[in-house]
């Protein structure tokens, strides 16, 4: 059962829109009101869904779970940094699936009025749920197109054969296949004083930065643990994936600086990344590999 201390909407009281549960502990169940979303700041949340029952089912029948077959689908797990329940939240819509704790977890409680205090005092919020929400659509929209059947062309009308005067044969002349140009399959940041590895998606955008305790959040890639002398900002820099590659940019000055091969670059401009290149975020080095 969700723990749920109080329901004030005063920042600077963390604990007051916590909520806490145990493993397989439903935060909520699909077809039940959304009016809140929530941001995870420990455990992991699995999302599910009924197939065939999408949007539908009520508070007190969620989904229709008696009927036999119509077993819940695992849509993804999420951890810290992560959010979930937007969508209904948003539109004021019943929930489209259901979230289960696959973990004990601790979670932020956000409704209307908190989030628009949360992105008064600091917009980047609203930015990066923008880009998350994009890349869900994204994944989701790449899931849809792969498991729909391939479109069949129409049969070509039947004509008569008509005699054509035979022609003696000439070598088929093949032109050269093109050569696929594709970006790197894999990235990885290695901090090399102390042999971390940090993975990276090729394609959208990733935070680096060290955790936000206060607000619950964490960047995809927390360097956290390797700055104890809090060299870095919450938001220090962003990589970004594109068409073409990697790209790194600091969005915001900090005061430390953001270094590629050991020059600081101009905040605001987005700088191409190739493997071997140095990249230190205000004292913590790192080493970029491409494969």
């Amino acid at each position: 059962m969700v723990k749920l201390v109080s329901n004030a909407s005063n920042l600077d009281d963390i604990p007051s829109f916590t909520v806490t549960g145990d493993t397989a502990e439903f935060v909520y169940r699909q077809g039940e009101a959304g009016r809140d979303l929530f941001l995870i700041q420990e455990g992991q949340i699995e999302i599910l869904s009924k197939e065939g029952s999408l949007g539908q089912g009520s508070p007190g029948n969620p989904g229709n779970p008696g009927n036999p077959g119509n077993e819940d689908r695992q849509l993804e797990i999420l951890g810290p940094g992560d959010f979930f329940g937007e969508l209904s939240w948003a539109e004021d819509r019943p929930r489209a699936e259901s979230a289960r704790a696959v973990t004990p977890y601790r979670l932020l409680r956000i409704d209307r009025s908190t989030f628009h205090q949360l992105v008064q005092e600091n917009p980047d919020i609203a930015l990066r749920m923008i880009h998350r929400v994009a890349q869900r659509l994204r994944v989701s929209n790449d899931l849809r197109l792969r498991a729909a059947p391939p479109a069949s062309s129409p049969p070509a009308p039947r004509s008569r054969p008509e005699r054509v005067p035979e022609r003696p044969s000439v070598p088929e002349s093949r032109s050269p296949e093109p050569v696929a140009t594709a970006g790197p399959r894999t990235a990885t940041l290695v901090h090399r004083a102390s042999g971390t590895e940090f993975p990276l998606e090729c394609t959208g955008e990733l935070i680096v930065g060290r955790i936000d305790r206060a607000r619950g959040f964490t960047p995809e890639i927390d360097l956290t643990e390797l700055d104890p002398d809090r060299t870095l900002s919450r938001r220090h820099a962003t990589i970004s994936g594109r068409d073409d590659g990697l790209y790194l940019c600091e969005s915001k000055a900090t005061s430390n600086g953001t270094f590629l091969n050991g020059h600081r670059i101009d905040t605001g401009v987005a700088v191409k990344l190739n493997d071997g290149d140095r990249l230190r975020f205000g004292a913590i080095e790192t080493i970029l590999t491409l494969r």
